[in-house]
């Protein structure tokens, strides 16, 4: 039977060297760097390698002497600067060259890609497959990530004290200003309660991930008497003994982000996060109004379009590939986005009383590395509001730019219309406009990210929100990972089932789960690919189910996260009267159903000691399947009592005000309520397990 070993592209021992060559210029404890990178690197190498040996022959070595010689790093950075020149339409190296000389689609495994109906398309998926690679243990990035946030910072600062263009200013601030009925969205905002806060998933200043942790936060804050109920008058959580205000500052950090940079957070103190994320609340509810206003119908097609919509990214990538067939549409994307919009540009854009509203939810200083100073930026990536605040500015430029441009040369042709949209920093505008609101960017303290901004009608390249289009080919294919891959392949394989928490798709995730959606994205492209990360799965994991190829899937299960202890979707395979079964070289047993579906794979029961008997009852035993699962760490600590009064008075307070609650409709009819969360639920840290399930 084969293992991964047997479709490896570059054995261990030189992915470790690889890793050797890049620690010095990643991190400043090289070996511990070699060691913790030792999974990342060979997962990463030989998907890598093997998508170009499928796709483009013997190129994957010209490849791997590339690593082998210069290091990972610096190969995955010379790709990512030929990508660069294909989307320009520049002029591009021997490297770029020989991939294209080779590339190839043998088989009909790859008639339904997309990426396979021109050449350019496949080649920038090759290109581009390890550019959000991010490494364990890179505290030389971490550390000029930060150093980079105060530079920016300090520009702000500087910029601060000048005045912004007055005409710009004017422009812009109308567009805010009759985006949204700003004084009824204040008065909501000047109504909000304690009890109506709302938490984030994420971790706060003051406390952890869980709800319970946030909840004790603020029984040891300020607003405890205005935030938990008293039943029948009794004050059940205590006062704190100081209740000082101190002053409101954001904790920088770095988390990953690409094998270039770290991603900056800032978790906010956890009242104020909570209270802003109850602000932007009702900002969805006007846009969920507005939407109703501005949705009309033209001859058969429903026209959308409300002045903001942060639902989802779908505009922004279907504007971002009418674009790049047509080339009347730009997409621009900004550097260092939300860090780039001062106090000061907020003041001047905004609705005064929206900014009274507003201000006392902003910090007034950040912490780095223990050191505290004045913070010039409206607010960090770790902000409810940030995103909101930061859409509204992008947006509103980029549509007083485009009636600006229209003013002065009025467009000829339905196309060539005002286009203006936004989604955070990526905005799309007219192609003819985009220059101007580059400029308009910088008038205002901004900056335009040139690398990432296209509005050629040469070259039709669009990206915008995780998307990217070539001639209206989708080319956004897999990519590794962003968060790093934990674990070792020896002596043993094992992967680490640390959760981590994934603010973007809302779930948690941990290194065998990143894998195995790794996998799924694989299977498409390459089986190869896909049956190499495969197989160190089953390696890690004897008891993985599996699939035979051929089927609709390799997949080995299927995982989603609600939040609750079991949180996994498992393949269902029932008890049969099996009609065949096969032995395959190298893989094992199959069994089949009479409809000829497989209900079985990789009996563990070698081919000399099989015989009917045995696999008949094999093949109708129920099975037993090991699978993620949530479960939650044992909340143990200080202030025990304390935390069981918040339980207590929470689960009593959410009654009251929200009523019971029925995980269905048959529930609901029956009045079988649903289980209230427990003590582990409520205080407890998630961590992702194996276990077994039908």
């Amino acid at each position: 039977m084969y293992t991964y070993t047997d479709l490896e592209r570059m054995p261990l021992k030189d992915c470790v060297k690889a890793a050797s060559k890049d620690a010095p210029k990643m991190s400043k404890d090289v070996k511990n760097y070699v060691r913790v990178n030792e999974l990342s690197y060979y997962v990463l190498i030989n998907t890598w390698l093997i998508l170009i040996k499928d796709f483009a022959g013997h190129a994957w070595a010209f490849v791997a002497d590339l690593i082998q010689k210069d290091g990972l790093i610096p190969t995955i950075d010379l790709f990512q600067k030929e990508a660069f020149r294909v989307v320009r339409g520049e002029e591009v190296t021997e490297v770029t060259e020989l991939i294209l000389a080779h590339l190839r689609f043998e088989g009909s495994f790859f008639d339904d890609l997309n990426i396979t109906h021109d050449a350019t398309a496949a080649l920038l998926f090759l290109l581009r497959y390890p550019k959000r690679f991010s490494p364990n243990g890179n505290d030389r990035i971490k550390e000029e990530t930060l150093r980079d946030f105060v530079a920016t910072e300090n520009r702000t600062k500087q910029l601060m004290t000048r005045e912004y263009n007055w005409y710009i200013v004017q422009h812009v601030r109308d567009v805010v200003h009759k985006m949204y009925p700003w004084d009824d969205i204040c008065s909501d905002i000047e109504s909000i309660e304690a009890s109506d806060i709302l938490f984030s998933s994420g971790v706060g200043q003051d406390s952890g991930s869980s709800l319970g942790s946030k909840l004790l936060a603020i029984a040891k804050g300020n607003h405890a008497d205005d935030f938990f109920v008293k039943p029948f008058g009794v004050r059940m959580i205590p006062i704190p003994a100081d209740k000082r205000e101190g002053i409101k500052y954001a904790q920088v950090m770095a988390v990953p982000k690409s094998y270039k940079t770290s991603r900056i957070i800032a978790p906010e103190e956890t009242y104020r996060q909570a209270f802003a994320k109850r602000v932007e609340y009702i900002f969805r509810e006007y846009d969920h109004m507005l939407y109703d206003c501005f949705k009309f119908v033209d001859g058969e097609n429903e026209i959308f379009n409300p002045p903001m919509w942060l639902e989802d990214q779908g505009i922004n990538q279907e504007l971002a590939e009418e674009g790049s067939r047509l080339g009347h549409l730009a997409t621009l994307d900004a550097s260092h986005a939300s860090d780039m919009i001062s106090k000061a540009l907020f003041r001047s854009l905004f609705p005064a009383r929206f900014v009274q509203d507003i201000t006392p939810l902003l910090d007034d200083y950040i912490k780095i590395d223990g050191k505290v100073r004045p913070m010039q930026m409206l607010s960090t990536s770790g902000h409810s509001l940030t995103f909101r605040l930061e859409t509204i500015v992008y947006k509103a430029i980029a549509e007083a730019a485009a009636q600006y441009v229209e003013v002065i040369a009025p467009a000829e042709s339905v196309e060539d219309q005002p286009v203006s949209w936004a989604y955070g920093d990526d905005v799309i505008i007219n192609s003819y406009a985009a220059q101007t609101a580059a400029e308009w960017y910088e008038a205002l303290g901004l900056k335009i990210n040139e690398s990432k901004s296209f509005w050629s009608k040469d070259h039709l390249y669009r990206e915008s929100c995780g998307k990217e289009y070539y001639k209206g080919i989708d080319v956004s294919t897999v990519a590794f990972p962003r968060f790093p891959i934990v674990g070792s392949l020896t002596p043993k394989v094992s992967l680490s089932m640390k959760a981590v928490n994934d603010e973007y798709r809302g779930k948690i995730d941990s290194s065998l789960t990143m894998l195995i959606s790794l996998e799924k994205k694989l299977f498409p492209y390459s089986k190869d690919a896909a049956y190499f990360v495969l197989e160190i799965l089953k390696a890690a994991d004897k008891k993985m189910t599996t699939s035979l190829p051929g089927t609709d899937s390799t997949d080995p299960w299927g995982y989603i996260d609600t939040g609750r202890p079991v949180t996994l979707h498992a393949y269902e395979l029932v008890k049969c009267s099996i009609s065949k079964y096969e032995w395959f070289p190298g893989l094992g047993w199959a069994f089949f159903e009479k409809d000829k579906r497989i209900i079985l794979y990789e009996v563990e029961l070698p081919y000399e000691q099989a015989d009917r008997e045995e696999l008949e009852r094999l093949a109708n035993l129920d099975k037993y399947h090991s699978c993620p699962k949530v479960r939650f760490t044992d909340p143990v600590g200080v202030d025990d009592d304390l935390k069981r009064r918040v339980y207590e008075v929470y689960r009593y307070q959410s009654f009251l005000q929200n009523g019971p609650k029925y995980d269905s409709k048959l529930d609901e009819l029956l009045k079988v309520s649903s289980k209230p969360l427990s003590y582990a639920e409520f205080y407890g840290r998630k961590e992702l397990v194996m276990s077994f399930t039908r």
